[in-house]
């Protein structure tokens, strides 16, 4: 307020104040406040936690505000609901998995609410594109369809803030374009708070408001764009809602743990208790939401990729599937050619921080990282055999990891121009196939993943499905 920006009235109620204050002063204080600062105008109570609104940990939603309270006494209930909020499931849930203890001191503010006719937010860095620029979500009425992850009416990017911007001398609309206020008041906000905001925002026909800026968490690390999976043209395009490649099965959700490197299929995205379910799972494609919601912060936060396919996925995709939630993509990993999966596999593996000398995977396609790092030191690129070798053990980690799904059927170890492959499948349904480095590595990876009775057909090795790992 005091560097000229368009906040309402906002007063605040220290944690520390809170604690020495009884009821009845309370229940006076918020009297006083109805009668003579609102002037009966509506108010919103809202969280200031201590441990929330930091660049690692934004906390976005799990703290809930309380919109049109108008009497002393919904005041007054606002302010105890939201002291403790620390102790609700999302809460508890969010510092579990941001391995905090979720003791800090929570203030609470009481800010006049203004009837905006468009409620949205503005975030002053795009987090789901490399490409620079402000992203902008709204709805007409009320803010919830935006921050509650039900998607929104308009959507539009804005170009990047300037160095320098000056804010306007008013903030009035007076016929002056929606989008160029926001622009500017993105670029006043970036330099007042040093680093890219989150900031909801609101119009009421006259003016410009805001409401509330946070700080963003900083996107998850993606390969550069040389190394990054090509999905085929068939592939069903998505919207990313949070970065990120993932390999798994679709599964649809489901009451107890979710399976490790699954894709969940979801109705909405997930709420911060939910999320805390679904950490082993390697993505999410949801069926309604979007980028700018409080679920989209905290996934990006938690660097779980997910995507938006409203019409959801086709049913007689079997096998696992590629999550391209950077280019936009869902293909089954089947219809990918061995080079593009195996770039699959190592931009999971680049997003999970593995390491090639310590996890036993290629970080990048090894053709080309290995080619590239070689030629810098002025060297020669590595053998085609090597390389081959090197494609061959990614595959490998991805079967080890995601093929048990078809321990119940049979796969064969079979050789194809001379490469060794194992190819795994269901009577009746939809099959995979993999490159393994070796006869030998194909039958270890077999006897871990329960595959048990061998029958000889030709050169071929065929074995019938156990219980899997």
């Amino acid at each position: 307020m005091t560097a000229g920006l368009p906040v309402p009235e906002t007063w605040v109620i220290t944690d520390a104040l809170l604690e020495r204050t009884s009821d009845g002063c309370l229940s006076a204080g918020a009297r006083a406040l109805v009668d003579t600062a609102l002037h009966g105008a509506p108010a919103v109570v809202r969280s200031s936690a201590e441990n929330e609104d930091v660049p690692l940990a934004t906390g976005a939603g799990v703290y809930r505000s309380h919109l049109d309270r108008r009497t002393p006494e919904e005041i007054v209930s606002a302010v105890r609901w939201v002291r403790a909020a620390r102790a609700e499931a999302d809460a508890r849930a969010y510092h579990r998995m941001r391995r905090g203890s979720g003791g800090g001191r929570v203030h609470v503010l009481v800010q006049r609410m203004i009837d905006c006719r468009t409620w949205g937010v503005l975030y002053t860095r795009d987090p789901v594109s490399d490409e620079p620029g402000m992203l902008v979500e709204s709805s007409r009425g009320t803010s919830v369809p935006v921050v509650a992850g039900l998607g929104c009416e308009e959507s539009y990017v804005l170009p990047p803030a300037a160095a320098g911007v000056a804010g306007p001398a008013s903030w009035e609309l007076d016929g002056r374009p929606l989008p160029d206020l926001l622009w500017r008041l993105g670029g006043v906000l970036e330099r007042e708070f040093g680093g890219p905001l989150d900031v909801e925002w609101g119009e009421d026909g006259q003016r410009l408001w805001v409401f509330q800026a946070r700080s963003l968490a900083p996107a998850g690390p993606v390969p550069a764009a040389r190394y990054r999976p090509r999905p085929p043209s068939t592939a069903l395009r998505v919207t990313p809602l949070s970065r990120g490649y993932a390999v798994g099965m679709p599964v649809p959700p489901s009451p107890g743990p979710v399976r490790p490197g699954a894709i969940v299929r979801l109705p909405v995205l997930p709420t911060a208790g939910e999320l805390e379910g679904l950490r082993r799972a390697a993505g999410l494609v949801v069926h309604a939401g979007n980028v700018l919601s409080h679920s989209g912060a905290l996934c990006r936060e938690a660097g779980l990729p997910v995507a938006l396919a409203p019409g959801g996925l086709p049913g007689d995709w079997a096998g696992p599937v590629l999550l391209d939630a950077v280019a936009g993509a869902v293909a089954p990993l089947s219809a990918l050619p061995p080079r593009e999966r195996a770039a699959a596999v190592a931009a999971v593996q680049f997003r999970a921080g593995l390491r090639p000398e310590r996890d036993g995977g290629p970080r990048y396609p090894a053709p080309l990282h290995a080619g590239r790092r070689r030629q810098s030191v002025g060297h020669r690129r590595p053998p085609a055999t090597a390389r081959r070798r090197a494609a061959g053990r990614a595959e490998l980690w991805l079967a080890e990891r995601h093929m048990s799904a078809f321990a119940g059927g049979r796969a064969v170890l079979l050789s194809v121009a001379g490469t060794p492959r194992v190819r795994f499948g269901r009577a009746g349904g939809a099959g995979v196939e993999v490159a393994v480095p070796s006869w030998r590595a194909g039958g270890a990876l077999l006897d871990r993943l329960g595959f048990r009775r061998v029958r000889r057909v030709g050169k071929s090795a065929v074995r019938h499905g156990g219980t899997g790992r």
